[in-house]
């Protein structure tokens, strides 16, 4: 299913970096899906619903007006991470592993 969004960092509209992971069924298994994403300012991954709105708009390809003025989709997605970034990543999988640790 195309769905627009794909793995990679992206930029809001309001300036905020975020990395998309996966996109998965929702909990309640009933199609919908959910973007899981992880800000990259705060580290800690987050779900939302890939569409939000009572009609069905897709929220992250929705278009909306930029800081600049213009008019691009909600989120754009970049190529790139920078060094601090890397660390936040790093951080998150060793936090991942050590609670891996304790379940075994």
């Amino acid at each position: 299913m195309d769905h627009g969004v794909a793995a990679g960092v992206y930029r809001h509209h309001k300036g905020d970096r975020y990395l998309v992971v996966a996109i998965a069924e929702t909990r309640k298994h009933n199609g919908d899906l959910d973007v899981v994403y992880i800000p990259l300012r705060y580290g800690k991954h987050v779900t939302c619903p890939l569409r939000q709105d009572s009609r069905g708009e897709d929220s992250w390809t929705d278009p909306v007006d930029w800081l600049d003025g213009k008019k691009r989709h909600r989120f754009v997605l970049e190529t790139s991470l920078r060094p601090e970034e890397f660390a936040v990543l790093e951080q998150l999988w060793r936090d991942a592993e050590k609670n891996a640790e304790r379940r075994i």
